[in-house]
């Protein structure tokens, strides 16, 4: 039984097959900040649950559509 804390962030490969793990992390994603779009502040949901509250979620913004870029920037 793994022991992370509510900030862990677990990234995966998808196989045919399977799901393998392949990174833990203990922080936030970088990609957290996208649930705020859907109507959902995930820091503050973790935080309530962790001092004994109810996070409410209200309502989700299901129309949000996101698009990740990766990549390497330099400037002088």
């Amino acid at each position: 039984k793994l022991q992370l804390t509510p900030f862990s962030n677990i990234q995966l490969i998808e196989t045919t097959e399977t799901s393998i793990v392949y990174e833990i992390n203990p922080r936030l994603s970088a990609t957290t900040i996208m649930c705020t779009y859907v109507g959902v502040n995930a820091p503050e949901a973790i935080v309530t649950f962790m001092m004994g509250g109810k996070y409410e979620f209200g309502t989700l913004n299901w129309d949000v559509k996101f698009r990740r870029f990766a990549a390497e920037v330099y400037w002088r």
